[in-house]
């Protein structure tokens, strides 16, 4: 029997295991004496009749979720690390749905893993000696991922994304064995009907195309990592073409400044291309890498490694089939993905799911029902991996797309999980003794607030600046978002200021050229994005005052600039004024004031009367 795009589902290489095979036999006889269809999830998540999915994917469309929010402490965990956890249900299910997050540590010999992937994974934590909280974080996560809910979880940070990274791989893992077990078994039905010349029982148990998981990382470093312990979880015994992905996807990290951040040297170690995409197959003992995308069960690719190929509307060649009957979506690493081109990522979320173009040697009648109307999107699962969360997380999460689709539609539901109070607040990061003064800049909308913003830097700030030149020299204006940085630096172009700036569009010698200005003080004050700074964390010196003209997304970027300040530590100081801190916010930016500041103080500078707050 032929599966998807032709392949020899059957062959003896594809014979699901033996104690595979226990597994399904166990799991159906429990389904049997408890009067359910299955307690395997998933085989509950993807049995679904199509008139549930038709029901329920309407009031996803009418945008009718319930939420509940709590605050918990999962067991295992330290003391002080509790989640805010919201939990999104739709309405219809709100009766009889748990929404209580369960805090207690499940072993994950209760999860429906494939026991050859639970040896593997004990082996493995056997082998590397895994941290008892890193393990149990794991615990925590794959408790929710294998639901086969949407899950956001931005608490990630550079200790644990190993560990994170190691759960949604096992997750992945378990998801494409089930699905080739399943079609497996179900060749052997069909197989054996024939022989005996009746018709056989309903089979469909595929999609228009192979591909059922996507993976979404920044650079080839983190898709190296990812493949590695792909490898290592999936017990094969072969990986086909392995040396050309060691030459491909490998780096050397000789050349890192050792004086960089640690989380700079982690982002960027090793191989740091951002245009990639491998496709990989899996047999019973085999691992194929750079399958071809129609025979794939699992693409690792970066936005834009897809967006080469998907194209845009109008192009003559154009190539998204193979995303048509993805199940399965993990973007790892978010936070990094934001400070590459975010409409990339989008565009590949636009074109999932989507009915192809062409059949691709599919078998019409293998297909889901709800995979031929074009619902599949309503329980494709998506998993988000973030160290922190921002307003384009959210509207990926609970937000449409200019079509009026909803970016993640599953309708299992939704867990979304973040930091439940910022002690503190990454200013306390700050040794530099420098007053440092937040302006609340006031607006009525969250559409209002960047004509707001740039309003009053021109109507407050700017004539101030410019009555004092001599003192406000040095000055450093820190822009967070493109869009207003090219905003400010053509205004400031016709008033014909003495000003430099840098972007991550600028030339290395332009770059070069406006550090050596700054420090001279031939230029007065310099421009500088907050994407320029988290791919050079460049020391510009000659720093004296600097100007926020809207908090970083990355909390740690705040004491990092700060600290740009004491290089003048090194210069003549008669001939510079007292440093200052100045930073503009509005009441819409709670989420990176919060990591800046902390959650007590966020509260009180957005709720309060007073809108200017003094910190030394």
């Amino acid at each position: 029997m032929r599966g998807i795009d032709g392949d020899d589902w059957d062959s003896e290489d594809d014979e699901p295991e033996v104690d595979d095979a226990i597994d399904d036999q166990a799991q159906e006889i429990d389904a049997a004496s408890s009067g359910s269809t299955s307690t395997d999830p998933f085989r509950t998540h993807f049995n679904l009749s199509t008139d549930e999915i038709q029901q329920k994917s309407k009031l996803v469309d009418s945008r009718s979720w319930t939420s509940t929010s709590q605050t918990v402490a999962p067991e295992g965990l330290p003391g002080s690390h509790q989640w805010s956890i919201t939990h999104s249900i739709l309405s219809s299910d709100s009766a009889k749905s748990e929404s209580i997050f369960d805090t207690s540590v499940v072993p994950f010999s209760s999860f429906n893993i494939k026991q050859r992937l639970h040896d593997t994974w004990n082996a493995a934590h056997r082998v590397k000696g895994v941290q008892k909280q890193a393990e149990l974080l794991q615990t925590h996560l794959f408790k929710l991922m294998n639901t086969y809910v949407d899950v956001m979880y931005t608490e990630q940070s550079l200790k644990d994304e190993q560990a994170i990274m190691e759960t949604y791989c096992l997750h992945v893992l378990n998801h494409v064995y089930k699905a080739r077990d399943r079609i497996t078994k179900n060749n052997e039905t069909l197989k054996k009907a024939k022989e005996g010349g009746r018709e056989a029982s309903d089979c469909q148990d595929q999609g228009f195309t192979r591909p059922r998981v996507l993976i979404l990382l920044p650079f080839k470093n983190s898709a190296f990592d990812v493949i590695n312990t792909l490898v290592t979880l999936s017990g094969s015994k072969q990986q086909d073409n392995k040396k050309r992905f060691m030459d491909e996807f490998s780096g050397d990290d000789d050349e890192m400044d050792p004086t960089k951040p640690e989380d700079y040297k982690r982002t960027f170690r090793g191989n740091i291309d951002d245009s990639f995409r491998i496709g990989i197959q899996f047999s019973r003992t085999n691992m194929k890498l750079y399958a071809p995308f129609y025979k794939s069960d699992v693409i690792i690719a970066s936005p834009l490694g897809l967006r080469m190929i998907i194209g845009a509307e109008g192009d003559r060649k154009r190539e998204f089939d193979f995303l048509s009957s993805i199940e399965v979506v993990v973007v790892d690493q978010a936070h990094v993905l934001l400070m590459q081109n975010w409409e990339h990522f989008l565009h590949v979320f636009e074109h999932m799911n989507r009915i192809p173009k062409e059949m691709h040697d599919c078998d019409f009648s293998r297909i889901r029902p709800y995979v031929l109307d074009g619902r599949l999107k309503y329980l494709r699962q998506n998993l988000v991996f973030s160290h922190y969360l921002t307003p384009e997380l959210n509207s990926l999460f609970n937000g449409f797309s200019e079509s009026n689709s909803p970016w993640c539609a599953n309708i299992a539901g939704k867990w979304r999980v973040r930091c439940a109070k910022v002690v503190g607040g990454s200013i306390g990061n700050v040794v530099v003794q420098v007053p440092q003064t937040f302006h609340r800049v006031g607006c009525t909308s969250v559409a209002d607030a960047d004509d707001a913003r740039f309003q009053f830097f021109i109507d407050k700030v700017l004539p101030t600046f410019q009555q004092s030149v001599a003192v406000n020299r040095h000055t450093l204006l820190f822009v967070p978002s493109y869009f207003d940085f090219v905003r400010l630096r053509n205004y400031l172009d016709k008033l014909e200021l003495n000003f430099t700036y840098i972007s991550e569009y600028t030339a290395n010698s332009d770059i070069s050229r406006a550090r050596t200005e700054m420090f001279q003080g031939t230029a007065d004050f310099m421009l500088l994005t907050e994407r320029f700074h988290f791919f050079r964390r460049y020391r510009v010196r000659g720093i004296q005052h600097i100007f926020f003209y809207g908090l970083p997304e990355n909390a740690h970027f705040y004491p990092e600039l700060v600290h740009l300040l004491s290089d003048t530590r090194d210069r003549d100081q008669s001939k510079l004024s007292s440093p200052t801190i100045t930073a503009l916010f509005t009441r819409y930016d709670r989420l990176v004031l919060e990591r800046i500041v902390g959650t007590k103080r966020m509260v009180r500078m957005c709720e309060g009367d007073k809108e200017v707050f003094m910190f030394s």
